[in-house]
């Protein structure tokens, strides 16, 4: 299970469910005139928690809604968990400037960073934006 932040304020933010939402359409294609089969994770959980900063320090005020769907205990290969850190895409750009490889960036990066999940998928996107 992973949370993610839906809404923040200076003093209350509204966690969520990652598989909360549902596919919009911005298109407006139809099945006919879409080329490709769209897929999504969302799948409408409503499970959410409100923590709010009083004095200074922060509560949970309330949970709500429940889960739909069987909680993953295996999060490798997960959207949120193979996102880089501000550190590792730091080194990724320090090492590319090197001449390093993507695939030895990897190889680093998993040395370097135990809890790291990130992909080549994740290095090629930041050496793309760098």
């Amino acid at each position: 299970m992973v949370i993610t932040i839906k809404t923040s304020k200076e003093k209350r933010v509204v966690l969520k469910c990652d598989r909360g939402g549902e596919y919009v359409n911005v298109l407006n294609l139809t099945d006919e005139t879409r080329q490709r089969e769209t897929h999504t994770r969302l799948i409408g959980c409503d499970f959410e928690i409100v923590c709010l900063s009083m004095k200074g320090v922060w509560a949970v005020c309330k949970i709500s809604g429940n889960h739909n769907h069987e909680l993953g205990g295996n999060l490798a290969g997960h959207v949120v968990k193979c996102r880089l850190s501000k550190l590792e895409k730091a080194k990724v750009r320090a090492f590319s400037g090197q001449g390093l490889v993507p695939k030895d960036i990897i190889y680093i990066i998993c040395k370097e960073f135990a809890n790291s999940h990130s992909t080549a998928k994740e290095i090629y996107n930041e050496l793309g934006t760098a």
